[in-house]
């Protein structure tokens, strides 16, 4: 048989548990009710290879549903395969996706994870297996292929769209064929294959190719120039080295002359230095000899203003004090005279009281004539009491008068009294205090600051020596004579600048006895170093480039031979991937051309499959099964009319043996260049009456000469009419394995 067998089963997988046979040269029935476990039976056995797609959440659901009724059952199912003589002991733990495949030799040919859903390096080689021994990789396409349900038969089939999907075997091998074209070529090119396909990101191997031919080419064209020039570049190297040497020496020569004048230059700092430090000696010496000449006179005139030590310290301020107190008290004077003649003034009130009295006989009387009289002595009576009016003013304002002048001189005498205590506080201490006036107090301020002056020529003398003193001691510590007098500190720094004043003499001499380093100044001769150093900078440079040129020369030679070489092997390799990427071109051209003629070879064969497995079924027979209009227009004949593949004229069993045959014949016709897988089907006597059923059955037992065949049917009676013995029978919770054969 041209492909994988079933051979026998170890289940713990739903209701099932327990080991199994499975003949392999006659079709296995599996029998029982409908819910014995048959559909469960058959997943069982496919879930061992195919596992459960763990990203599908069907899958996950039905994963859960076929969990052993027994929970104290582990998930895993054990199937035995045999290909080609060799037997596989297939175990997986559908807990884990943990799979361990051995053949008969005991040989491991795979153990790892093999998930239906993921794609890592262990599944794929997991995979690859998988479809080596049964043409395909994955649940889907094997129940396109080889898996015929009774539901995919009757149940709102679509036969157009199922037709054309049961020819997706020959279109596949075509896509196959356009895949590999396409993928070789961008394995060789980054250029698209075809106007409507894009063009790829990155380089692949022609664009390589020509990258690397152009860079050798560079590279050898460069070797032959390189190869050329050798002896010029010989030539200029030794001109450059015997530049470097002479100016070199140039260099070593102006280093001396530099060396020479920074000398100079150093001894000439040290002679001003020295110059500074004896002449700031001197200085301090005369600054010294001064400041004690001003102590002297300071301190005699001190002694002169000796009477006026006894003058208090804050004299000016309290003459400050004393000078505004006497200014208040002399204003406070004056505000007290002016007061007393008011004060002493005669009392005007009896002149006040007889207008007063006046005005009051005048308003009285001119009331009472102007009542009896008549009206021209209302006037008397106004003037009257203008004058009461008058005189009530006059003495309200008197009386306020007097009583403010009164309050003012009061407080103008204790004010001035205060004062004149104050005064006498302030001179307390003062000599001739209680006889001291103006004139005497501005005198002794004369004499407070004539004493004050001297004091402070005096202590300003004092700190002028001091500050000599320590200038003069840090100058002895800076010439490392702490504790010399300052004497001897002028002496030691005239010294030491004589003997820096002769060596300066000794090297003006020495240098002048040079004729080439008279014109020369220190800055004429950096310039000098500064270009000499440049130019061997430049010349070493010319010379490093010419070292590397001339030994690049020198393997040019070889490289020149090997780049050559090189340079014909890529363009070789180049011009043979383009021939490639042309013919991968013009055959991917004309595989999408004749694709057409292509696809209806591949259906006739297809129609031929069916066909094949149609004509005697049925009674009267049906067939041949034709295409004249394609797949969207299949017809099958009868009673030598043609009918269209759905007519109504067919009846539920006729469509179920055309459907039946259709599925057949694609899974022939799906297996003619691959391993043909066990072909499981499902309810195939359904709807048929005893004639055809064994119609059917005389067929699949045909098939399973060529292909293992596994059918599950609840149509028991049926086997027993048709003289057929089941070889698993299924009842209740367990699995009824029986030795009978099938007739």
């Amino acid at each position: 048989m041209n492909g994988p067998l079933f051979a026998a089963a170890e289940l713990s997988f739903g209701r099932h548990h327990g080991r199994l046979e499975l003949p392999t040269d006659r079709p296995a029935l599996i029998a029982g009710p409908n819910g014995s476990g048959k559909t469960t039976l058959v997943d069982g056995i496919l879930r061992t290879v195919f596992g459960f797609n763990r990203r599908s959440p069907d899958d996950r659901r039905l994963a859960d549903a076929r969990r052993p009724w027994n929970e104290g059952r582990p998930f895993r199912s054990t199937v035995r395969i045999i290909r080609d003589g060799t037997a596989y002991e297939w175990d997986r733990d559908h807990e884990t996706d943990e799979v361990r495949v051995v053949d008969s030799r005991g040989t491991v040919v795979f153990e790892g994870t093999a998930n239906a859903g993921a794609r890592s390096s262990s599944d794929r080689e997991y995979w690859n297996l998988v479809r080596r021994l049964f043409g395909v990789a994955d649940l889907d396409a094997y129940a396109r292929t080889a898996l015929v349900s009774q539901g995919r038969l009757l149940s709102g089939t679509d036969f157009d769209a199922g037709l054309l999907r049961l020819a997706d075997g020959g279109h596949a091998r075509w896509q196959e064929a356009r895949r590999r074209i396409e993928a070789r070529h961008r394995e060789l090119t980054r250029e698209p294959i075809s106007p409507d396909q894009r063009r790829l990101g990155r380089d692949r191997e022609l664009e390589t190719v020509r990258a690397e031919l152009a860079d050798v080419r560079t590279r050898r064209d460069a070797a032959r120039s390189a190869v050329e020039s050798r002896t010029a570049t010989a030539e200029r190297l030794s001109e450059v080295e015997a530049k470097i040497g002479l100016r070199q020496d140039d260099l070593a020569a102006d280093e001396t002359r530099r060396l020479r004048l920074l000398e100079r230059a150093r001894l000439d700092a040290e002679i001003a230095d020295a110059r500074q430090r004896w002449e700031h000696l001197v200085d301090l010496r005369n600054d010294l000899e001064e400041a004690k000449r001003e102590v002297d006179e300071a301190e005699k005139l001190c002694a002169t203003f000796a009477a006026a030590a006894d003058l208090p310290d804050d004299l000016p301020a309290r003459a400050t004090e004393i000078r505004a107190a006497w200014q208040e008290i002399s204003r406070l004077s004056g505000d007290l005279d002016r007061a007393r003649p008011v004060l002493n003034a005669p009392d005007l009130t009896p002149w006040i009281g007889g207008i007063l009295g006046i005005g009051g006989l005048l308003a009285a009387a001119g009331l009472w004539l102007g009542w009896a009289a008549g009206p021209w002595f209302w006037t008397l009576a106004l003037v009257g009491l203008a004058l009461l009016g008058i005189g009530m003013a006059e003495l309200r304002a008197r009386r306020a008068s007097l009583a403010a002048t009164g309050e003012q001189a009061e407080g103008a005498g204790a004010r001035r009294d205060e004062l004149t205590r104050r005064v006498a506080g302030l001179l307390e201490g003062v000599p001739g205090a209680g006889t001291l006036d103006a004139a005497g107090l501005e005198e002794l301020l004369g004499q407070y600051d004539r004493r004050r002056s001297a004091e402070n020529r005096r202590d300003a003398a004092r700190a002028r020596r001091s500050e000599i003193m320590r200038r003069i001691e840090k100058a002895g510590e800076a010439q490392d004579r702490p504790g010399r007098d300052l004497h001897r500190l002028v002496a030691d720094a005239g010294r030491r600048l004589t003997g820096l004043e002769d060596q300066r003499r000794a090297l003006v001499d020495e240098q002048d006895g040079a004729a080439d380093d008279a014109p020369l100044s220190a800055r004429a001769v950096e310039q000098r170093l500064d270009a000499t150093r440049n130019e061997i900078e430049e010349l070493r440079r010319e010379r490093d480039h010419l070292r590397i040129a001339l030994d690049r020369t020198t393997r040019s030679v070889g490289d020149l031979v090997r780049l050559e070489e090189r340079t014909k092997e890529l363009e070789r390799r180049r011009a043979e991937i383009e021939s490639t990427v042309a013919a991968l071109r013009t055959a991917h051209t004309l595989l999408r051309d004749g694709y057409d003629e292509f696809r209806d070879q591949d259906e006739a064969r297809l129609v031929a499959a069916v066909s094949g497995h149609l004509e005697g079924l049925g009674e009267p027979p049906l067939g041949p099964f034709r295409t004249e209009a394609g797949l969207e227009a299949p017809t099958v004949g009868l009673s030598r009319r043609r009918l269209p593949f759905d007519s109504p004229e067919l009846s539920h069993g006729q469509r179920h043996l055309v459907m039946l045959a259709v599925r057949l014949g694609a899974a022939d016709f799906l297996s003619l260049d691959a391993p043909a897988a066990p072909l499981i089907v499902d309810e195939p006597f359904a709807h048929l009456d005893d004639r055809h059923a064994a119609q059917v059955w005389n067929l699949l037992r045909d098939i399973a000469v060529h292909r293992q065949v596994i059918i599950t049917t609840q149509e028991e009676d049926l086997l027993e009419r048709l003289g057929v013995a089941a070889t698993i029978r299924l009842a209740g919770d367990e699995v009824a394995a029986t030795t009978g054969g099938s007739s």
